[in-house]
């Protein structure tokens, strides 16, 4: 049996239709649509006063602002008009589809935020799914809401929204938690515990990191701010007693929903961290070094680079006879080179002398280095500056001999630079797959948009068709009632 506040709202909601179809035209339902949005229109001066300050701080979002409203007016009205046509047909198959497509956009955006999760998608739109699924089959069968597309579709979009974000967060601190404790993890393993409890510890933080908002946002719930649905409920016209009725009903489900839906996504990601053998999976490290490697090689690649030989040709020190040189790349401390001390002399090494190696390469960026004679009364004499390079170091063993005519000759040895080149032309690669998903996530995107226009042009033609009839029945009815139907149909003068 529906509660006092569900039967109110919807009485409420029937004597507005029939006001409506007893006063309308037919397209008064357009005209009054454009009416009401006059006031959303009059709300965008907050918005223009937003983009003024924007562009007085030089901020640079005044076009970001504009677009994200403009986007905001055309969504919401379109799945107004779909939500209109799903609430007219009265057809479950309807609240599944809409249903099924909230979850898919969720389990994918949930995804996206935990990428390095095995079938991160897929945990987590089963998640999603089996969470919210289970407390609306709960919610339903305990009457608390009936089956109708008014009330199922906008309790699971709340639900939906609210699990998305626990899920991903879910999943993301427990593959990070995971990787950052796999010494442990490894040694419960070693010790003959499961996977399941090897990991007991770290499921546990997530879960609590994740669900700890929802619970402190239901602790104070109405004392720092009102909720959505109980001010959507009170600026409809319901009592405030009515309207916290409906938002304890909603708190409840939105924990009930992120708990299960997070602990679903715990025991569905954490197999994909292991092997059949229960042994961590290397899987877990590659996807996020393999993002390193490519995007970021700065940060992680860096390469020492030795001298394998070297001739000077020529001095610059007059009061000395044996000078001091050394090598030094621009913001690094200087190298001296204790061996080297007469010219027209070829000096090899193993590059395992103390003073090795020369410097570090990072990343594919190139480096301002020079080799320098040490002068004790004026500024230091250049043999030679120049850029260094990982690109420089050939295969197969990492060499590279730079020569200054009449200046000196040297080697240079780096066999870890060969990996900045292969990890630089796999990128294109990578690039050409990434730009190929791009292309398909727009084209999927192109068809779910136009599948909505389609799908909102039918309903706002078959909502306007459907009240036109109940429109005629109403003005034929109210005929009957007065009983001019003779004076309306011309037959009494005939009579």
């Amino acid at each position: 049996m529906e509660s006092f506040f569900f039967k109110n709202i919807h009485n409420h909601t029937l004597q507005d239709q029939q006001v409506v179809l007893m006063s309308t035209t037919d397209l008064s339902w357009l005209v009054e649509f454009l009416k009401g949005m006059l006031k959303p229109v009059a709300a965008t001066a907050v918005v223009f006063l937003a983009v003024g300050l924007s562009f007085s701080q030089k901020l640079g979002m005044e076009v970001e602002m504009v677009i994200a409203i403009i986007r905001a007016f055309i969504q919401l009205s379109i799945i107004g008009f779909v939500l209109q046509f799903i609430f007219n047909q009265e057809n479950a198959g309807w609240i599944l589809l809409a249903y099924l497509f909230m979850v898919t956009v969720a389990g994918y955006t949930a995804g996206q935020r935990a990428k390095h999760v095995p079938r991160g998608k897929y945990v987590a739109g089963a998640s999603i799914l089996t969470g919210t699924a289970v407390t609306m089959v709960v919610l339903v069968t305990l009457s608390v809401f009936p089956f109708t597309p008014r009330y199922i579709i906008p309790i699971a979009g709340m639900m939906v929204g609210n699990s998305m974000t626990v899920t991903g967060v879910t999943m993301k601190r427990l593959r990070d938690d995971i990787k950052t404790q796999m010494n442990l993890v490894e040694t419960a393993l070693a010790l003959g515990a499961t996977p399941r409890q090897a990991t007991h510890q770290q499921v546990k933080r997530a879960l609590i990191i994740a669900l700890s908002p929802v619970v402190d946002n239901t602790k104070t719930v109405g004392l720092i701010s009102l909720p959505g649905a109980m001010t959507g409920l009170i600026m409809g016209g319901a009592s405030p007693l009515e309207a916290i009725q409906l938002q304890i009903v909603v708190m409840n489900m939105m924990i009930g929903a992120a708990t299960f839906s997070s602990i679903m996504a715990t025991y569905l990601c954490w197999p994909g961290f292991f092997t059949k053998a229960y042994q961590v999976s290397r899987l877990l490290l590659i996807s996020s070094i393999f993002f390193f490697f490519t995007y970021f090689p700065g940060l992680v690649l860096s390469a020492a680079v030795t001298l394998g030989s070297i001739e000077i040709f020529t001095t610059h020190e007059w009061l000395r006879a044996s000078p001091t040189v050394y090598f030094q790349c621009r913001g690094d401390n200087k190298t001296v080179l204790p061996d080297v001390k007469k010219k027209h002399v070829f000096y090899a090494f193993k590059g395992e002398e103390s003073w090795q190696p020369l410097t570090n390469i990072t990343g594919k960026k190139c480096k301002r280095c020079g080799l320098y004679e040490q002068d004790s009364i004026l500024s230091d004499d250049v043999f030679d500056e120049w850029e260094l390079c990982p690109s420089d170091f050939t295969a197969p063993d990492g060499k590279y001999i730079h020569f200054k005519e009449k200046e000196f000759n040297a080697s240079f040895m780096c066999p870890e630079c060969l990996s900045f080149t292969a990890t630089a032309v796999s990128a294109p690669e990578v690039n050409h797959k990434g730009k190929g998903m791009h292309i398909a996530v727009v084209i999927l995107l192109t068809v779910l948009i136009s599948t909505v226009l389609i799908l909102g042009a039918v309903g706002a033609y078959k909502y306007w068709q459907k009240k036109k009839r109940q429109q005629d029945q109403a003005r034929f009815l109210k005929l009957f009632e007065e009983d001019d139907i003779e004076d309306e149909l011309g037959l009494g003068t005939i009579i």
